[in-house]
C-alpha cells in the first residue's frame, strides 16, 4: 500500500441525478457559498479569506440537498479535521490533523465511524521537507524515510512495511546539480537502474532504464526553440 493512499480523501460519488453542488464556508462569522469545490481545497484562498469551516452539499434541486462533508481549518489554511457523511447523516470516515509551530503536518489520525483506523506521524526538516512518515493501525505498518543533500536534493529514500515492498532509492547528481542516476533496490521486483544524459543546454538527451530481464533506451531530440519533437524508445529483452 503506497503513502499516496493516505494523503488523498475520496469524495462521495455523485449519482447521475445530482445536478450540481455547492460549498458553504464561514468567513469572519459570515455565512457564504461558492459553487466550486476546488475553491474549498485551495489553502491560499482558505487562508486569505480566513475560512474556518467548509460544509459541502450536493443539490438535486433547490429544495433537496445532502450534506456530504465538513472541513475545518486553522488560521494558516491548514486542514484540521475532515468528516464525510452518509446520506442519513452518519459520519462514515473522518480525520484529525496536528501541526507543529512551523505549521508543518506532524500527525494525522484517521477514523472509520467512531473507530480509530490509522495513525500517521511525520517528521520534517527546517525547510518543511518530509524526512519520515510512519503509518500504524488496522493491522498495518508502513514506514518511509528520506535523506537530502546540503542543496535540498533527494539522495536516498527507504520504504518498508507489512503491506508494501521494501524499496531503497538512491539518487546521484552531477556537478551542475542534474540528476544522472537512480538506483532502486527492490527485494520483491528486483533492482532498477536509471541513467540520464543531458545535452549542452541541460536538457535530457537520453535515458537508459535497466530492469530485470529488459533494457529501455530513450533518445530525446529538440527543436531550435527548445521544444521536444522526437522521443524514441528502444526496448531490449
Amino acid at each position: 500500500m503506497s503513502a499516496a493512499a493516505y494523503y488523498n480523501h475520496k469524495i462521495w460519488a455523485v449519482k447521475p441525478y445530482i445536478l450540481l453542488f455547492f460549498c458553504f464556508f464561514t468567513v469572519k462569522n459570515v455565512f457564504a457559498q461558492h459553487g466550486d469545490y476546488g475553491y474549498g481545497n485551495s489553502q491560499d484562498i482558505i487562508k486569505q479569506n480566513r475560512v474556518k469551516t467548509l460544509a459541502i452539499y450536493y443539490f438535486r434541486n433547490e429544495l433537496d440537498s445532502t450534506l456530504t462533508a465538513i472541513n475545518t481549518f486553522d488560521s494558516w489554511g491548514n486542514l484540521l479535521s475532515y468528516k464525510k457523511f452518509s446520506k442519513d447523516g452518519n459520519v462514515i470516515t473522518s480525520d484529525t490533523s496536528i501541526y507543529d509551530a512551523n505549521h508543518y503536518l506532524v500527525k494525522k489520525i484517521q477514523y472509520e465511524g467512531n473507530k480509530e483506523k490509522h495513525v500517521m506521524t511525520y517528521i520534517n526538516n527546517a525547510d518543511g521537507k518530509l524526512l519520515s512518515q510512519t503509518v500504524v493501525g488496522d493491522s498495518m505498518y508502513y514506514y518511509n524515510s528520506t535523506i537530502y543533500d546540503e542543496n535540498g536534493r533527494l539522495i536516498k529514500a527507504i520504504t518498508y512495511g507489512n503491506n508494501v515492498d521494501t524499496t531503497l532509492y538512491n539518487s546521484f547528481y552531477n556537478k551542475k546539480g542534474l540528476l544522472v542516476k537512480n538506483i532502486i533496490l527492490d527485494k520483491i521486483n528486483g533492482n532498477t537502474v536509471i541513467t540520464t544524459d543531458y545535452n549542452a543546454k541541460g536538457r535530457i538527451a537520453s535515458k537508459k532504464k535497466v530492469v530485470p530481464g529488459s533494457e529501455y533506451f530513450t533518445v530525446f531530440k529538440y527543436k531550435p526553440n527548445g521544444d521536444n519533437y522526437v522521443v524514441t524508445t528502444t526496448v531490449t529483452t
